[in-house]
């Protein structure tokens, strides 16, 4: 079914069950917010296409796939500006944008990954492991020794497994979005499974060469850092 929902652009991409706290200050956004809270609606949010050099196209618009998110809370402040705590919810392809008192307003369609043909159960416990390690890497590279803490804890279900690690992991803005238009849930994992092999290999070719190491540093409280 299609929709109409209004957009924020941001120069990020928000994933379907992933928090997003926001600060909201320009007064169009502020309106547009305020209308959102006045009618318990939700709003869209997307990268900006870059703005040509066209006189007819004076405002920025959304990519073609967005995330809608809804209001969780609202921290006002006096000046009118608005502090929020919001959640991804749904993914949309938009159909068509119009303007509206400065902010873009999207007819959208609501998008959800294809239903698998096959248990990906098991792929999704192969990217659970090399996230694990993957995280375990991280903080051995920040000095912190976790091999007395239980793992990372991650969703189970391979569709929000694959939405919460495109969400974490560091990618750039194009490579998040691609994850996020992507309708199959097992060829999201599939990428994920060979960014995070090839982010293993790179580390251990980095320890080869003596450039990282992976063990943990140690830190004695009475040692002196003069």
């Amino acid at each position: 079914m299609d929709s109409q929902i209004p957009i924020l652009l941001l120069d990020l991409v928000l994933f379907p069950g992933m928090p997003l706290p926001l600060h909201i200050f320009e007064p169009r956004y502020r309106l547009m917010i305020q209308r959102c809270m006045d009618d318990d609606q939700v709003f869209g949010v997307a990268l900006p296409l870059p703005l040509p050099e066209s006189p007819d196209l004076p405002h920025p618009l959304p990519v073609g796939v967005g995330t809608s998110t809804r209001i969780v809370q609202v921290f006002p402040l006096p000046d009118g500006r608005f502090n929020l705590q919001t959640s991804g919810e749904h993914r949309f392809r938009v159909q068509s944008v119009e303007m509206r008192d400065g902010y873009p307003l999207a007819s959208v369609e609501w998008i959800e990954d294809s239903a698998p043909q096959t248990d990906l159960n098991p792929l999704a416990h192969q990217v659970h492991q090399m996230a694990q390690m993957y995280f375990q890497d991280l903080a051995t590279e920040a000095g912190l020794d976790l091999s007395s803490q239980p793992p990372v804890e991650l969703p189970g279900d391979p569709y929000q497994l694959s939405m919460w690690m495109s969400a974490a992991l560091p990618m750039p803005s194009h490579e998040k979005q691609a994850l996020l238009e992507q309708t199959s849930t097992k060829a999201r994992l599939q990428y994920l499974l060979q960014f995070l092999k090839r982010n293993d290999l790179i580390r251990r070719a980095a320890i080869k060469q003596g450039i990282v190491t992976d063990q943990p540093y140690s830190w004695d409280p009475n040692t002196s850092l003069n």
